[in-house]
């Protein structure tokens, strides 16, 4: 078989494993802490017990132990620029309520044997990020965060499950995909009206929705202003 008939095989591969991974995501808030209603969840804890603190924290769904997002983590990749191959794979997580206080960090060297192909950027470097995350919640869950966010993209995606979005499905987390440049696809150009959309843009926080082209007008993501 020749290589790039085994890149065929491969991309079919990938392309069928993305688009049932997509039947699994959740694109609604289903979280506690994206829910203003959400009440305070209280136990009282006897001070003459505080063995009792570590024992709600075991037997709480992880979703019932914050009332509002404490925890943001973020993902990203390296690469050595004498050997693409060669990355750096780090986890950060930073405490909102301490001015982004890095709370835990952690890293990994590791060599990718996987080729990049544009649309499939996770079967390249989501293994890295799943081998930290799963130390992170071994070793350290009380610093889990509630939200990933990753340099790439979400569902702006051609099968709508980017690099983040695959992790968050993998995983069952909440992720962002923070893409440096526009994926464009279908009707989503880095055209005259999307430039003019981003010159509008003034103040930190401004933004304008990046939406499906179709009769759902869904949205995909989101330009925002830094």
């Amino acid at each position: 078989m020749s290589c790039d008939t085994e890149l065929k095989f491969l991309v079919a591969s990938w392309s069928q494993q993305q688009l049932e991974m997509k039947s699994k995501l959740v694109v609604t808030n289903a979280e506690r802490w994206q829910d203003e209603r959400y009440c305070e969840f209280l136990v009282m804890v006897p001070p003459s017990n505080p063995q009792h603190v570590q024992f709600v924290c075991d037997i709480l769904p992880f979703s019932l132990r914050f009332r509002k997002l404490t925890y943001v983590g973020g993902f990203d990749l390296s690469f050595c620029k004498k050997d693409p191959s060669v990355a750096c794979c780090t986890i950060v997580v930073c405490d909102i309520s301490q001015q982004l206080k890095v709370v835990y960090e952690d890293s990994q060297q590791v060599k990718l044997t996987t080729p990049y192909i544009p649309g499939y950027l996770a079967f390249r470097e989501i293994e890295p990020c799943l081998n930290l995350y799963t130390k992170l919640v071994s070793k350290h869950p009380e610093f889990r965060p509630q939200v990933f966010l990753f340099d790439g993209n979400g569902i702006l995606h051609p099968r709508g499950l980017g690099l983040a979005s695959h992790f968050g499905v993998y995983t069952d987390t909440c992720t962002i995909g923070v893409a440096k440049n526009l994926y464009q696809m279908n009707n989503i150009l880095r055209d005259d009206n999307h430039l003019a959309n981003i010159n509008s843009l003034k103040a930190a926080g401004e933004h304008f929705f990046i939406k499906n082209s179709g009769a759902s007008g869904e949205i995909l993501g989101a330009l925002v202003s830094c």
